[in-house]
């Protein structure tokens, strides 16, 4: 055991040391030949015997002093409404609390008064420690939230060398519990229990019996009731038997009968597809002359010497080579829905200015007319899927029988709204078409959308129907997963009003229409091909979008020659004539003839009929495509076939535009014009742009794999001044002639000026980081002579290297993105 002293027990100082040799040593202590310890310190020396240390080796008792609940002591007597201590603390024994005396705690001192300060304390609360706790000189216990029970408080104390008292001081402790966990309401809550399960028990038996007392008088009148059922069942049954053997021989007479008809059936339908497949090939062979009709009446209307007379018949003959049209298209789409091969080709896109542009159509009819012609919209904007085609055939056939039928002065009017399925409550399109025509009688609206059937054969309106346009359109409009009704009234004496309303309508989403009717995504076809002029710019508008005004022409030599591939010799030769007057012409009459005729001529452009011998259209534009001698060259295809697939796959063949028979020579004219416009935009656009992108120039991956390449060897060699014709086409690996064609068709230079423009380019780039001076760029793109540097710059951009800051040729890119 140690035992520490300090000054307060009367040594010199808390710390032992001294000074020898100039030098503070600690615990400086010696042992004197008389037994004393001396003991050093700056304050003095401290001498003493041990032996006459005796020691405290009392062990002192314990006493309780003050019994506290919730840091208030409890006295003797009454507590509030109870009394806790009968006595003082210090003689009591035992001690009663409830489960509310959450916080109480029991203070206690140590007899021994040597040095009270330094006195020691443990206690330990049986029945809920397990171990004694240590509080050192602290001289209260406190306990909190203590369950019920009884326990046994036990104190022990240490005096100031630490003997610790022979015997503890205990305190008996009784924590009251509240009256739930007490023992006599857990028996009164199990007699509960019990009590209440035998009460449910034999309720829950009287009234079974009860209820099979009444199942049981149920049970005998339902067993009379069926008994009496029964007997009425063997008195039907047996006159069912005998009107079972009448039905028996009249079914054999009826599937005799539904043989016969269904014999007589698939002769009808023989008959009526061997009349539709006529009809059709018939109007496939249609479509060639009706073009040769048209496009000369065209042309020659276009020309505005012509006198009022002639130009009235060559109206007349417009106008009804139009209507044969319509009614061709008409018959190929009947025959397509009878056979079931109409496929929809739905894509997302606004389509109220597609209504819109097609209400347009009809507005010269109208003002001819002088028809009050409207449309009204309670939509802005509807982003919705649906088939261009389609929905363009079936407000167009709605148009046309209702300018048909309503006579001058009247009213036509469109109107879309948004309106909500009672069956699966989402949005649908509802457009609305209604005319204040003749109207149709009730008992013939029920049959207007039948195959054949005409409410009008007879009417003061010399008008006819073939009876095939509302069946064409209704089942357009089912086909697009929509429906179609119609509300009309006649005029009468009650009533001088008439007309007729058709209502669409449409579904919005997606989720309606399988993946086979969706349109490629990159293929929006979003204004109908029927109307084709309406799609181009005139050539006025083209100038008014360009920087710069279309080249003029030339003497013929220079002219750009256009491949015409037609088997048609009439067709051939009327396309010929069009273009003769701006354009070098060379024909050929299937396309693997026109493959032999790219080889040997510099072709600007390809004009392609699509059925043809040998090789067809779509057949040809796929090997011009991917022919990197000829991948450049724009190829429109020219053809009757009309419906969405037929374009669509001419358009992946590689073909740039689509036109059907029979069309306006204008448009044809157009659309060569902003190819090659397109083209010459695209050059301009190379020329003034510091960084080349090949995917700015082409979209097509043969000739954008050629100008990577081509990229790539003019930026390794740019450094090099013998970079010559020669030497770039050998590491391009084409010949001279070939490199020579593709790099003026996609880029308008020959290879020198291409080689040239690469070097200006990276000039350009490197005086706009300022890293190097004037001569060290020279060398670096291939320029020995510095003047002649300066000289080509100044030609290519405007203005010499020095006063170059790139200003120019960011507001030119910022012209051509905008």
């Amino acid at each position: 055991m140690f035992i520490n002293y300090f000054t307060l027990d009367g040594i010199a100082s808390n710390s032992i040391g001294c000074y020898t040799n100039n030098h503070y040593s600690y615990l400086c202590a010696t042992k004197l030949s008389s037994g004393a310890i001396l003991l050093g310190s700056s304050n003095g020396i401290t001498r003493f015997y041990p032996e006459q240390f005796p020691g405290n080796r009392h062990r002192p008792p314990v006493l309780f002093t003050d019994l506290k609940i919730f840091n208030q002591s409890v006295p003797i007597g009454n507590y509030g409404d109870r009394s806790i201590l009968s006595q003082s603390i210090s003689v009591t024994e035992n001690i009663e609390l409830s489960y509310r005396d959450k916080v109480f705690s029991l203070d206690f001192i140590a007899l021994d008064y040597a040095d009270p300060k330094k006195n020691s304390y443990e206690y330990m609360l049986e029945g809920f420690d397990d171990d004694w706790i240590y509080l050192e000189n602290k001289r209260v216990a406190t306990f909190t939230n203590i369950p019920g029970g009884d326990y046994v408080l036990k104190i022990r104390a240490a005096n100031n060398e630490s003997y610790w008292s022979d015997q503890e001081v205990s305190m008996g402790i009784r924590i009251r519990p509240p009256y739930w966990q007490t023992w006599w309401f857990r028996i009164l809550g199990s007699v509960f229990i019990i009590g209440s399960f035998i009460l449910f028990f034999y309720a829950r038996m009287y009234q079974m019996q009860r209820q099979k007392l009444k199942l049981a008088s149920q049970v005998k009148q339902r067993t009379r009731e069926i008994e009496l059922k029964n007997e009425q069942l063997e008195e039907n049954k047996r006159v069912l038997e005998d009107q079972t053997e009448e039905l028996k021989v009249i079914n054999a007479r009826l599937v005799k009968q539904k043989s016969e008809l269904e014999e007589l059936n698939k002769k009808v339908r023989i008959a009526n597809q061997a009349k539709l497949k006529f009809f059709t090939n018939i109007s496939h062979e249609l479509r060639t002359p009706l073009t040769l009709i048209q496009g000369p009446i065209d042309n020659i209307l276009s020309n505005g010497k012509l006198s009022k007379y002639v130009k009235g018949q060559l109206d007349l003959m417009h106008r009804n080579t139009s209507r044969l049209l319509k009614l061709i298209n008409q018959l190929l789409d009947f025959r397509k829905l009878e056979t079931e091969h109409m496929k929809l080709a739905v894509s997302e896109g606004n389509i109220v200015p597609f209504l819109k542009e097609t209400f347009l159509l009809f507005s010269n009819l109208a003002t001819q007319k002088q028809i009050d012609y409207e449309l009204n919209s309670q939509i802005g904007e509807l982003k919705m899927w649906y088939d261009a085609d389609k929905i363009e055939k079936i407000i167009s056939n709605l148009l046309s029988n209702a300018f048909k039928y309503t006579p001058e002065g009247g009213k036509i009017a469109i109107t879309l709204s948004l309106a909500e399925d009672t069956i699966d409550h989402r949005f649908r399109l509802h457009i609305l078409v209604s005319d204040s025509g003749i109207g149709i009688s009730k008992n013939k609206v029920k049959h207007i959308f039948e195959r054949y059937y005409s409410a009008f054969e007879f009417s003061n309106l010399d008008v006819a129907s073939a009876g095939i346009g509302l069946a064409v359109t209704k089942e357009l409009v089912e086909l697009h997963k929509g429906s179609i009704s119609v509300d009309s009234k006649v005029a009468s004496e009650e009533d001088p009003e008439s007309g007729t309303n058709f209502t669409i309508s449409l579904p919005l989403g997606k989720e309606y229409f399988s993946k086979n009717e969706l349109l490629p995504g990159e293929l929006v076809l979003d204004k109908p091909f029927s109307h084709a002029e309406d799609l181009l710019l005139d050539s006025s508008t083209l100038e008014n979008q360009m920087d710069d005004p279309p080249p003029t022409t030339e003497e013929t030599k220079n002219r750009p020659e256009v491949l015409v591939v037609e088997d048609n010799t009439e067709m051939r030769d009327f396309i010929k004539d069009i273009l003769i007057e701006n354009y070098r012409i060379h024909t050929s009459d299937n396309g693997k003839a026109a493959l032999e005729i790219l080889k040997d001529n510099s072709i600007s452009l390809i004009i392609s009929d699509v059925m043809m011998p040998e090789m067809d259209g779509m057949e040809f534009s796929k090997n011009v495509k991917e022919n990197l001698n000829s991948s450049h060259i724009p190829v429109i295809l020219l053809t009757a076939k009309t419906d969405i697939e037929s374009q669509i796959s001419g358009l992946k063949s590689g073909a740039d535009d689509y036109i059907t028979k029979p069309f306006n020579p204008q448009v044809l004219i157009e659309k060569i014009n902003n190819l090659i416009l397109l083209r010459e935009r695209l050059w301009e656009r190379f020329n003034k742009q510091l960084v080349f992108n090949p995917g700015e120039l082409t979209s097509n991956s043969v000739d954008i794999k050629l100008l990577n390449r081509v990229k790539e060897v003019a930026e390794r060699h740019l450094s090099n001044p013998d970079l010559d014709v020669t030497l770039f086409s050998r590491e391009v690996g084409m010949s001279k002639s070939i490199l020579y064609e593709k790099l003026k068709s996609l880029t308008g230079k020959t290879i020198n000026d291409f080689i040239s423009s690469m070097r200006l380019k990276k000039a350009a780039e490197l005086i706009l980081k300022g890293e190097l001076n004037l001569s060290e760029i020279s060398m670096e793109v291939g320029y020995l002579d510095p003047n002649y540097f300066s000289k080509s710059f100044k030609k290519h951009f405007g203005v010499v290297p020095s006063k170059f800051t790139g200003e120019s040729t960011l507001v030119s890119q910022r012209q051509y993105h905008a």
